[in-house]
């Protein structure tokens, strides 16, 4: 029986992502429990501490892999059954997220008390049905998984779209190229039509009204983010078309120019507020810019630069591409589901623990909760991924593999 394609690259760049995102729910809890002149402190010690909190981008990125992951999956569904793909594609689904949610809900329920937020714990039934990112997030239970919800109702109705395209990989590309103009006027317009909008609230403990209207406008809603999971939709149907990437092939000068430009980007999309500080802008212009393509311009650079090493032909690999593609990289991306779920319950409960020692934070004990954070996360993820997310997805694995599909063969009728 042959095996589906795993895209080690992917796995890196999971892992990689997984990291800047605990790094920086632990210094966003951290805020929580102690005077907030000691929070502002530690962001301002240095870049290593700037770039930790700037790990909610690392959210961005995992909207891109599950937007080229997810169509990779429905496009050998529907290459083994067709119309029939769906059933088995929900089944999988499924199996795959409930099962860690559930028990990761239950862990909250018991651990909400340690949450420096209302636990909430009777609008659970959200969550149950993925709407929870529209609801207020004062009114919010398991608050971080608003992503989850995003993600959850992207599986629920991209598939649909195979189903109204026939099988046509030309049409599923041009609803997808609708669908990232749709994400950009509808993001754009918002912001522009409802401001001027300062820069987004870095912790709700200076200014509670602002990060709420922050978070329930522009940054937990499903019409505010879906571009990223489009374009990682996109990047894995031009690699199935295989236009772009022959075109990126027989050019390569042209195609390592533009992965520096990627990287550029995602400088400049990191960087940017270091730099803007620095020089003492205060534009509204150049914020508004910022809410608008930041986060779309880092997906963009991430999607291109997944396609263009997935989709290499001949060349030796980068440096990069080969850090990214160690197997040394396939367990933290396996943990990678159970930690999201976890962490924030983790640096809640070792924030609390340890709060009387950060009053006066020093470099040491500052180091030490980090530290905790990662290694009781990851501890626990594996325990979840071992005793529970493992298990269901041999359960839902349980029948015939589909056939591999070749990165160069055509999984979808061309017309």
């Amino acid at each position: 029986m042959e095996k589906q394609i795993r895209f080690e690259l992917l796995d890196g760049l999971r892992s990689l992502s997984i990291f800047w995102l605990v790094g920086f729910h632990a210094l966003w809890f951290l805020g929580f429990f102690i005077p907030g002149t000691e929070f502002i402190g530690i962001l301002k010690r240095g870049l290593i501490p700037f770039l930790t909190f700037s790990g909610h981008y690392g959210v961005d990125i995992f909207f891109v892999l599950s937007g080229f992951l997810i169509t990779n999956v429905l496009l050998i569904g529907w290459r083994k059954s067709e119309y029939g793909f769906l059933k088995d594609f929900y089944r999988r689904r499924a199996f795959r997220i409930l099962p860690a949610y559930i028990f990761c809900a239950f862990v909250y329920c018991l651990f909400s008390s340690f949450i420096p937020f209302p636990s909430n714990n009777q609008n659970l039934w959200q969550n149950s049905l993925f709407i929870n990112n529209y609801f207020p997030i004062r009114d919010q239970a398991f608050l971080w998984s608003w992503s989850l919800a995003i993600e959850e109702q992207f599986y629920i109705l991209f598939p649909l779209v195979f189903i109204f395209a026939g099988g046509s990989l030309k049409k599923i590309t041009k609803f997808s190229l609708c669908f990232l103009a749709l994400a950009l006027v509808v993001r754009g317009g918002y912001i522009l039509t409802t401001g001027p909008w300062t820069k987004p609230p870095i912790h709700p403990i200076f200014d509670w009204n602002n990060f709420y209207l922050y978070f329930d406008k522009l940054y937990g809603r499903t019409h505010m983010r879906f571009g990223a999971i489009v374009l990682g939709v996109l990047a894995r149907l031009f690699l199935e078309g295989r236009t772009i990437p022959d075109f990126l092939n027989r050019r390569r000068k042209l195609a390592e120019i533009l992965t520096v430009i990627s990287f550029l980007t995602f400088g400049f999309v990191v960087l940017k507020p270091v730099a803007i500080a620095m020089l003492g802008i205060h534009d509204t212009g150049l914020a508004t810019f910022g809410l608008i393509f930041d986060r779309y311009l880092l997906s963009l650079a991430f999607s291109y630069l997944i396609l263009y090493s997935v989709g290499k032909t001949k060349g030796k690999k980068t440096w990069w591409e080969n850090l990214l593609s160690s197997p040394k990289w396939r367990l933290w991306a396996d943990l990678s589901y159970s930690a999201f779920l976890l962490n924030p319950i983790v640096t809640s409960v070792v924030a609390t623990v340890l709060k009387n020692r950060m009053q006066k934070i020093t470099a040491g004990p500052l180091l030490l909760y980090i530290s905790i954070c990662y290694a009781v996360t990851f501890a626990l993820s594996y325990l979840v991924y071992s005793l529970v997310e493992r298990p269901f997805l041999r359960m839902g694995r349980n029948q015939k593999r589909p056939r591999v599909v070749s990165e160069s063969t055509p999984v979808l009728s061309e017309h």
